[in-house]
């Protein structure tokens, strides 16, 4: 699969991207399964773990805030999502911090992207 999210980390920042310029960085099938795997990676260096994991496990989604989300996928990564979507980034970060729990659940399956 070509890489769908880039993720540079400097000086404890991580800067995440949407890489579908083709397309406008529309989201599809294939960038939802970068931004899990992008998703699980920065939660594990965020110190936001225990929050990912519950996502991917089969027990109870824990909830994420609004600032979670952005320490997590950084703010450049929320503006682009926004922009794919034509909603503010306030607004994606609300819905992420609503729907990213569910996507990653119904994506992961066992345990595993699906």
């Amino acid at each position: 699969m070509e890489q769908r999210v880039s993720i540079s980390i400097s000086d404890g920042i991580a800067d995440v991207r949407l890489v579908r310029a083709d397309k406008m960085n529309a989201l599809d099938a294939a960038m939802f399964d970068a931004i899990v795997a992008a998703t699980e990676r920065l939660a594990h260096e965020k110190g936001l773990g225990e929050i990912a994991s519950s996502w991917v496990s089969s027990g109870q989604n824990l909830p994420i805030s609004e600032d979670q989300i952005h320490q997590m996928l950084g703010s450049p990564m929320v503006q682009q999502i926004a922009a794919s979507c034509g909603i503010s980034p306030q607004d994606a970060s609300s819905k992420l911090a609503q729907f990213l729990p569910m996507i990653v659940d119904h994506l992961t399956p066992q345990g595993k992207v699906a």
